[in-house]
């Protein structure tokens, strides 16, 4: 059967600070990564990935996400979505091969 392996959702940066806290304290230091953010209008900021990771799920906070006002948060079974990987995979080489 099917399983939820992954959620995501985005919010107003507002909230940033606080869902940070509360995960570094919860899951420790973070690895952490910065990158450019380019607006739709040209405008550059800097944005911050944040990843708490072990080897069952992983938790990513990419601060400046879709827009410079928002913050993504995604949540991810890692090894559910292997599954799902692997039973995209194997449709798409069915699929390759019935052309």
């Amino acid at each position: 059967g099917y399983r939820l392996f992954e959620i995501s959702f985005f919010a107003n940066t507002e909230y940033y600070n606080g869902i940070y806290s509360a995960l570094t304290q919860n899951y420790g230091v973070p690895k952490e990564k910065t990158e450019p953010f380019q607006t739709r209008a040209g405008a550059m900021f800097e944005s911050k990935t944040s990843t708490w990771s072990n080897a069952i799920s992983s938790i990513i906070l990419k601060f400046r996400c879709r827009e410079v006002a928002r913050y993504c948060l995604t949540y991810s079974h890692l090894p559910l979505t292997k599954v799902y990987f692997d039973r995209l995979e194997a449709t798409e080489k069915e699929a390759a091969a019935k052309i």
